[in-house]
């Protein structure tokens, strides 16, 4: 009797042993299958989280294209074709241009001629004392445009008694600018014309809203008092940066001030 009962014991031990067996060597099987499973889930993840990461890399790209393309003109010193002979006429219709800290007189056009290298070299020099690279670029541009309109006054008709401060005209055409994000709700309402609109400003004119807005320029890192927004805006189209600056221009020849703040801009022109 006893050694029937140790072999009903073995014999149980080893069904014990083989249903124990079988069950491992299942669950072996299970997860060996599942294990290109989860492989895939995890490749599915991983290609799902890069292609988010690189569609906001391509919008953040997207977004600061004319910055980054203006810091690159601006480090390379590029400029339009056309530009230094632009800035020749310019003077000869003005006292001089004043960029930065130092100033293109109205007498180097009776010592140079337009096409004379020294001419272009000491334009160069006086914009890149300009050390921000696409500040330096809307500098550019706004000179550009005087000089489109004084290559058209074939009868010289414009001659504006004064040193003309280039920074005013980038300045009020960002203001401009930022009026026109306030009109149609454009994305420097959360940055720079957000204090303008809380004030309800509908006018660039008065110097209470150009205070009211440089408490909020280091919101979206503007440098030298322009919007970040306005240097990340391309060039052409209604409200590209060039259509501002022809719009600040204007208003230079009509109501704005030259270098003496007392003393209004003197222009003797007839423009129809």
């Amino acid at each position: 009797q006893p050694i029937k009962l140790i072999n009903t014991t073995l014999t149980n031990q080893d069904n014990l042993q083989v249903t124990l067996d079988t069950i491992s060597g299942s669950v072996k099987k299970r997860s060996t299958a599942s294990r290109p499973l989860i492989a895939s889930r995890k490749q599915s993840i991983v290609a799902s989280v890069t292609t988010e990461a690189e569609n906001e890399n391509c919008q953040t790209d997207l977004r600061s294209l004319w910055s980054r393309r203006r810091k690159i003109d601006g480090a390379l010193n590029r400029v339009p074709p056309g530009f230094y002979k632009r800035v020749y006429v310019t003077l000869t219709h003005m006292q001089g241009l004043s960029i930065g800290s130092l100033i293109l007189s109205h007498n180097l056009t009776k010592e140079m001629t337009m096409d004379e290298h020294k001419f272009a070299l000491t334009v160069e020099h006086v914009c890149t004392m300009v050390s921000t690279p696409e500040y330096r670029q809307l500098i550019i541009e706004a000179i550009h445009v005087l000089g489109s309109l004084m290559m058209h006054d074939v009868d010289n008709r414009i001659f504006i008694d004064c040193i003309v401060k280039v920074e005013d005209v980038v300045e009020k055409a960002n203001n401009l600018f930022l009026i026109d994000q306030i009109k149609y709700g454009g994305n420097a309402t959360v940055c720079c014309a957000k204090p303008m609109k809380q004030s309800g400003v509908t006018d660039s004119t008065p110097s209470n809203n150009i205070q009211a807005r440089k408490q909020s320029t280091l919101t979206c890192n503007g440098l030298h008092n322009i919007c970040q927004r306005f240097y990340d805006t391309p060039p052409a189209g209604k409200f590209g940066t060039m259509s501002y600056m022809v719009r600040a221009v204007s208003e230079l020849l009509t109501c704005n001030k030259c270098l003496n703040p007392d003393k209004p801009l003197p222009i003797n022109c007839n423009v129809q």
